[in-house]
Protein backbone atom coordinates (compact mmCIF):
# COMPACT_ATOMS: atom_id res chain seq x y z
CA UNK A 1 0.00 0.00 0.00
CA UNK A 2 1.22 3.42 -0.91
CA UNK A 3 2.32 5.81 1.71
CA UNK A 4 0.01 7.89 2.87
CA UNK A 5 2.49 11.11 2.87
CA UNK A 6 3.64 11.96 -0.27
CA UNK A 7 5.95 14.75 1.19
CA UNK A 8 7.97 11.45 2.19
CA UNK A 9 11.06 10.09 -0.07
CA UNK A 10 11.16 6.42 -0.27
CA UNK A 11 13.91 4.70 -1.64
CA UNK A 12 13.58 3.12 -5.21
CA UNK A 13 13.39 -0.74 -5.25
CA UNK A 14 16.66 -1.35 -6.76
CA UNK A 15 19.74 0.51 -6.18
CA UNK A 16 20.43 4.05 -8.29
CA UNK A 17 23.61 4.80 -9.51
CA UNK A 18 25.14 7.87 -7.67
CA UNK A 19 28.60 8.85 -8.59
CA UNK A 20 30.94 10.94 -5.56
CA UNK A 21 33.65 13.30 -6.45
CA UNK A 22 34.61 13.88 -2.85
CA UNK A 23 36.63 10.92 -0.80
CA UNK A 24 34.21 11.83 1.79
CA UNK A 25 31.16 9.55 0.65
CA UNK A 26 33.76 6.96 1.04
CA UNK A 27 35.58 7.08 3.78
CA UNK A 28 32.50 8.59 5.88
CA UNK A 29 30.67 5.21 7.09
CA UNK A 30 27.70 6.88 8.35
CA UNK A 31 27.60 8.84 5.30
CA UNK A 32 27.72 6.00 2.87
CA UNK A 33 25.45 4.15 4.83
CA UNK A 34 22.81 6.75 4.94
CA UNK A 35 23.52 6.91 1.00
CA UNK A 36 22.56 2.86 0.65
CA UNK A 37 19.07 3.62 2.91
CA UNK A 38 18.05 6.08 0.68
CA UNK A 39 18.34 3.17 -2.23
CA UNK A 40 21.93 5.07 -3.59
CA UNK A 41 24.50 2.99 -4.78
CA UNK A 42 27.82 5.38 -4.61
CA UNK A 43 30.88 5.08 -6.84
CA UNK A 44 33.51 6.37 -8.64
CA UNK A 45 33.57 7.08 -12.59
CA UNK A 46 31.84 9.24 -15.22
CA UNK A 47 28.07 9.70 -14.81
CA UNK A 48 25.76 9.69 -17.46
CA UNK A 49 21.68 10.43 -18.67
CA UNK A 50 19.98 9.20 -15.72
CA UNK A 51 22.39 8.75 -13.13
CA UNK A 52 22.84 10.70 -10.19
CA UNK A 53 25.50 12.89 -9.12
CA UNK A 54 25.60 13.72 -5.05
CA UNK A 55 27.27 16.84 -3.51
CA UNK A 56 27.62 17.92 -0.35
CA UNK A 57 26.14 21.39 0.17
CA UNK A 58 27.48 24.19 -1.92
CA UNK A 59 31.52 23.72 -0.64
CA UNK A 60 34.11 23.98 -3.04
CA UNK A 61 34.46 20.75 -3.76
CA UNK A 62 31.03 19.55 -4.71
CA UNK A 63 31.80 21.90 -7.73
CA UNK A 64 33.46 18.74 -9.05
CA UNK A 65 30.54 17.21 -8.28
CA UNK A 66 28.35 19.71 -10.74
CA UNK A 67 30.43 20.26 -13.39
CA UNK A 68 30.26 16.72 -13.51
CA UNK A 69 26.19 16.51 -13.36
CA UNK A 70 26.39 19.42 -16.19
CA UNK A 71 28.36 17.75 -18.69
CA UNK A 72 26.78 14.48 -18.41
CA UNK A 73 23.27 15.36 -18.07
CA UNK A 74 22.99 13.51 -14.51
CA UNK A 75 20.85 14.50 -11.97
CA UNK A 76 22.44 16.02 -8.78
CA UNK A 77 21.44 15.20 -5.29
CA UNK A 78 22.84 17.36 -2.75
CA UNK A 79 23.24 16.58 0.89
CA UNK A 80 23.62 18.56 4.20
CA UNK A 81 23.74 18.05 7.65
CA UNK A 82 20.35 18.89 9.08
CA UNK A 83 19.33 21.36 11.21
CA UNK A 84 19.52 19.65 14.79
CA UNK A 85 23.14 18.45 13.40
CA UNK A 86 24.63 17.70 17.21
CA UNK A 87 26.05 19.19 20.04
CA UNK A 88 29.29 19.78 18.66
CA UNK A 89 30.16 20.49 14.87
CA UNK A 90 31.48 18.30 12.67
CA UNK A 91 35.10 19.79 12.33
CA UNK A 92 35.58 19.20 16.01
CA UNK A 93 35.12 15.21 15.35
CA UNK A 94 31.32 15.32 16.07
CA UNK A 95 29.10 13.12 13.85
CA UNK A 96 25.95 13.94 12.19
CA UNK A 97 22.92 12.79 13.90
CA UNK A 98 20.66 13.88 11.12
CA UNK A 99 21.27 14.32 7.34
CA UNK A 100 19.07 16.45 4.67
CA UNK A 101 19.05 14.66 1.00
CA UNK A 102 17.09 16.44 -1.16
CA UNK A 103 17.31 16.01 -4.95
CA UNK A 104 15.85 19.27 -6.17
CA UNK A 105 18.43 21.78 -4.65
CA UNK A 106 19.35 22.74 -0.89
CA UNK A 107 16.79 24.62 1.44
CA UNK A 108 19.99 27.52 1.45
CA UNK A 109 20.47 27.83 -2.20
CA UNK A 110 17.11 30.44 -2.30
CA UNK A 111 17.73 31.31 -5.99
CA UNK A 112 16.87 27.65 -6.96
CA UNK A 113 14.18 24.82 -5.65
CA UNK A 114 14.44 22.67 -3.29
CA UNK A 115 12.49 19.85 -1.81
CA UNK A 116 12.32 21.93 1.83
CA UNK A 117 10.76 24.78 0.34
CA UNK A 118 8.02 22.09 -1.66
CA UNK A 119 7.27 20.70 2.01
CA UNK A 120 6.50 24.74 3.19
CA UNK A 121 4.48 25.25 0.29
CA UNK A 122 2.65 22.26 0.86
CA UNK A 123 2.42 23.00 4.96
CA UNK A 124 1.19 26.66 4.01
CA UNK A 125 -1.71 24.84 2.28
CA UNK A 126 -2.88 22.34 4.87
CA UNK A 127 -1.19 23.12 8.49
CA UNK A 128 -0.31 20.74 10.49
CA UNK A 129 -1.72 21.30 13.81
CA UNK A 130 1.12 19.51 15.60
CA UNK A 131 4.05 21.88 14.32
CA UNK A 132 3.09 24.88 16.41
CA UNK A 133 3.86 23.17 19.63
CA UNK A 134 6.90 21.57 18.71
CA UNK A 135 8.59 25.21 16.86
CA UNK A 136 7.03 26.67 20.61
CA UNK A 137 9.45 23.96 22.28
CA UNK A 138 12.33 24.50 19.89
CA UNK A 139 12.48 28.23 20.60
CA UNK A 140 12.43 27.74 24.29
CA UNK A 141 15.21 25.08 25.22
CA UNK A 142 17.22 27.46 22.97
CA UNK A 143 17.67 24.66 20.25
CA UNK A 144 20.29 25.14 17.05
CA UNK A 145 22.38 23.35 14.77
CA UNK A 146 24.64 22.80 17.23
CA UNK A 147 23.92 22.84 20.85
CA UNK A 148 27.69 23.56 22.44
CA UNK A 149 26.80 26.97 24.03
CA UNK A 150 26.72 28.25 27.76
CA UNK A 151 23.47 28.16 29.41
CA UNK A 152 23.41 31.85 30.37
CA UNK A 153 24.20 34.20 27.86
CA UNK A 154 23.46 37.53 28.02
CA UNK A 155 20.96 39.36 25.83
CA UNK A 156 23.11 40.75 23.25
CA UNK A 157 22.63 45.02 22.65
CA UNK A 158 19.91 46.42 20.34
CA UNK A 159 22.75 47.37 18.25
CA UNK A 160 24.61 44.61 17.67
CA UNK A 161 24.59 43.16 13.71
CA UNK A 162 24.72 39.26 12.87
CA UNK A 163 26.29 38.54 9.33
CA UNK A 164 25.72 35.32 8.04
CA UNK A 165 27.58 33.28 5.67
CA UNK A 166 27.98 29.65 4.95
CA UNK A 167 31.83 29.86 5.74
CA UNK A 168 31.77 32.65 8.32
CA UNK A 169 29.84 34.32 11.07
CA UNK A 170 30.51 37.62 12.02
CA UNK A 171 29.20 40.26 14.80
CA UNK A 172 29.29 43.94 14.99
CA UNK A 173 28.13 46.02 16.93
CA UNK A 174 27.05 49.52 15.36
Amino acid sequence: MADARPDLIEAPASPTRVFCFSLSFFRDQALRRALVAHGLSPRFGRPGPGDWVAVWGRRPVSRRGLAAARRSAAQVITLEDSFLRSVRTGREGEPGHGLIVDPKGIYFETAGPSLLQDLFDAAAEKPDPGAAPLLHRWRVSGLSKYNVRPANLPDLPDDYVLLIDPNYIFGLII
